[in-house]
């Protein structure tokens, strides 16, 4: 891939395109060799479960409570791991 290819942070011209935002995916990460790969069914597997469990575990029971740090900290791990935020 050229240079010339590449917008803000390294995201290839295509990737961009594809999200519509100039944050990298993981698979644009992983293709150039910028992380470990990272075993696709088990990350999606573990991911649904910790935020399965966190939420269950702090909203799931009746009480009431401001849900929006639990979401907020499920919806930035999801992000960071997917796109490498």
């Amino acid at each position: 891939m050229a240079s010339e290819d590449l917008g803000p942070f390294g995201v290839c011209t295509i990737c961009r395109a594809a999200r519509g935002a100039d944050r990298p995916p993981l698979a644009c990460l992983k293709n150039r060799g910028m992380i470990a790969p990272l075993n696709v069914d088990s990350t999606a597997e573990a991911l649904i479960i910790m935020s399965e469990a966190v939420l269950n575990e702090k909203l799931g029971n009746g009480a009431r409570r401001d849900w929006r740090p639990y979401v907020d900290a499920v919806a930035a791990i999801w992000e960071r791991t997917i796109y490498a935020t």
